[in-house]
């Protein structure tokens, strides 16, 4: 690749600087969003630094908790890396709220968490390019988002050209959520998780130091992980309001069911490494 090319052989301290520029051209245009500003000012409350990470491949980004760090690939283009930039910022903000779990004792408490945080980010980044491309028809942000997640855009624009209520009240944004939970990338997601579980067991049965760290602990006074108040934690949208407010979650079959397929795997993780039946999903319902 050509931009990885010149990058390499650019002097390092020309590079931090372009980085720079670049990354603050990035977030000016994701300020003219409201859910934007909003989870950039999160990240400015909590010292959140936003980096080019030259192992990153194009499209890709990543929030790195441990370190408070959002990490974009250098060699993506302008809209993406803006929405992507979005999208990560949102697991920050997540993080910070404490809505990101560090360990995991039921496999039923990851994999919900995982679902629900990605298609509450991926709900949020559909929504910062709705509302960019308000602000900026011609800049293609809109389109840029259709191109990845274009049955999101369906659901949401579904509800959002009925008028500025639908976005304002967030059930354009729920639309675009209950889809994402519907769809196969969920399921992708599912296997991730399910896959990030059997390296724990694998790493504890062979005395191999485990580095899962998601986010602290919740306190004392706050409710149980994966309660339907626990859940509706993470519909906070920029105007105040709650998306997901008045759902129970925990009652949605997509949202907590797994597939028999699933259920296999997990029976052979179980099964292999003796001790793990303690995160079985069966043990927590």
């Amino acid at each position: 690749m050509l931009k990885r090319l010149i990058r390499k052989f650019t002097d390092l301290e020309q590079r931090l600087e372009e980085d720079k520029t670049c990354i603050a051209a990035l977030k000016a245009t994701l300020a003219q969003s409201a859910s934007g500003a909003a989870l950039l000012d999160c990240a400015a409350a909590y010292k959140t630094r936003i980096i080019f990470d030259d192992d990153i491949a194009s499209g890709d980004a990543a929030f790195r908790p441990d370190r408070n760090v959002v990490a974009l690939s250098p060699f993506g283009h302008e809209r993406a890396l803006v929405l992507s930039l979005g999208h990560e910022l949102r697991h920050a903000w997540q993080e910070k709220q404490g809505l990101l779990l560090r360990r995991h004792i039921h496999l039923f408490d990851h994999i919900v968490n995982v679902r629900i945080s990605e298609a509450d980010a991926y709900a949020t980044e559909v929504q910062i390019a709705w509302e960019l491309n308000q602000t900026a028809p011609k800049a293609g942000y809109w389109t840029q988002m259709k191109k990845t997640q274009g049955n999101l855009c369906r659901a949401f624009a579904r509800v959002a050209e009925h008028g500025e209520v639908g976005i304002e009240a967030g059930t354009a944004r729920r639309a675009a959520f209950d889809t994402w939970l519907k769809s196969a990338h969920c399921r992708q997601y599912d296997n991730n998780a399910i896959a990030a579980i059997k390296g724990y067991w694998y790493r504890k049965a062979h005395g191999i130091r485990n580095a899962m760290v998601f986010n602290k602990t919740r306190s004392e006074d706050q409710p149980p992980y994966m309660s339907a108040g626990f859940l509706n934690e993470f519909g906070e949208m920029a105007n105040g309001r709650n998306y997901l407010e008045g759902r129970n979650l925990l009652a949605q079959d997509f949202v907590i069911q797994t597939t028999a397929a699933q259920d296999r795997k997990i029976a052979r993780i179980v099964e292999k490494y003796p001790g793990s039946d303690d995160s079985l999903i069966y043990n927590h319902l």
